[in-house]
C-alpha cells in the first residue's frame, strides 16, 4: 500500500524556440530500499517535448568488463539527462538501406580486450518504416554539420540485460520537464520481500507493484509539473491512462509511458 510521494526536485527548460509535436514521458525507477514492511522507490520523471515525432532502439552486446563500466556509465547519466555524459562519443553512424550501426567511444577508460584503442560499444538498429530511415539520415546529416550532439539526439530507456545492451534514439527535445523524488510504500513481509529479491538480482519490480508505482509517480508529477512547466512556455504535461504492464513487462530503470 502506497503511504506517501515526495518530490525533492523540480526543473524545467527550453532548448530551443521550435514548435513542440507531442510529449513524450518517461519513468526511471533509479533505487529501491526495503527495510522491514517499508519500501522506498527513489525515482525520476522526464518529460519531454519534441520538435519531431520518431524513435529508433539501437541494440548491442557488452564484451567485457570495461564495456560494461562504460555502458553502466552511459545509463546513469543517459537516463537523468537524456545526453552523453562527458567523455563519451558518438563516433560512427552509418545509415543503410534497411539497417543503420553505430558507435560509442569513451577516451577515459583503458583499452578493452575486446577491441583496439579506446573501449567502443558497438549498435545496430533496423528500420520499421520509412520515417525511421528518414530520421537515421536526417541525424547522420546534421551530425555532418559538426553540430553538437545534445542539441541533435535524446536519449531515453536506456538499459542493459546480462551482456544485452540497447539504447532508445529521439529528436533532440524542444525543452524537458524533470523531476525526481522518492515513493514510499508499506507491504505485507511476502510482497516486501519479492521487491527486495526482484530489485537486488535483476533491478525489476513485481508487475502488480509496478503498475501502482507508475501510476502514482505519473499522476503525481503530471499534476505538479503544470504550474513547473508555465514560465518556459511549454504545454501542460498530459497524464495517458492508467499504465497496464505485459506479461513480460516489470518496472526498471528506463520504463517508458507514451
Amino acid at each position: 500500500m502506497i503511504t506517501g510521494i515526495r518530490i525533492d526536485k523540480v526543473e524545467a527548460w527550453r532548448e530551443k524556440p521550435a514548435e513542440i509535436r507531442g510529449l513524450d514521458i518517461n519513468i526511471s525507477v533509479d533505487t529501491v530500499k526495503v527495510t522491514g514492511p517499508e519500501v522506498e522507490v527513489n525515482f525520476t520523471y522526464m518529460a519531454t517535448y519534441p520538435e519531431a515525432n520518431g524513435s529508433l532502439l539501437l541494440k548491442g552486446r557488452v564484451l567485457d568488463e570495461t564495456q560494461k563500466l562504460l555502458m553502466s556509465y552511459v545509463a546513469e547519466v543517459g537516463t537523468h539527462t537524456g545526453h552523453l555524459p562527458d567523455g563519451v562519443t558518438l563516433s560512427r553512424w552509418d545509415v543503410g538501406a534497411g539497417t543503420m550501426e553505430a558507435e560509442l567511444t569513451f577516451a577515459g577508460l583503458p583499452v578493452s580486450p575486446a577491441g583496439k584503442g579506446a573501449p567502443t560499444l558497438r549498435f545496430k538498429a533496423g528500420f520499421e518504416n520509412d520515417e525511421q530511415h528518414k530520421m537515421a539520415l536526417g541525424i547522420k546529416e546534421k551530425m555532418g554539420s559538426k553540430g553538437k550532439i545534445s542539441a541533435i539526439i535524446n536519449l531515453r530507456n536506456i538499459s542493459m540485460n546480462g551482456q544485452d545492451a540497447s539504447i532508445e534514439v529521439a529528436h533532440a527535445p524542444v525543452g524537458v520537464l524533470r523531476m525526481s523524488g522518492a515513493l514510499l510504500s508499506h507491504e505485507d513481509a511476502k510482497t516486501a520481500k519479492e521487491i527486495s529479491a526482484g530489485w537486488t538480482d535483476d533491478r525489476k519490480l513485481p508487475d502488480a507493484f509496478s503498475e501502482l508505482v507508475l501510476n502514482a509517480i505519473n499522476f503525481t508529477c503530471g499534476t505538479n509539473g503544470v504550474l513547473v512547466v508555465r514560465p518556459v512556455n511549454l504545454a501542460p504535461p498530459m497524464v495517458p491512462p492508467r499504465i497496464q504492464l505485459g506479461q513480460a513487462g516489470s518496472a526498471k530503470a528506463g520504463t517508458s509511458t507514451q
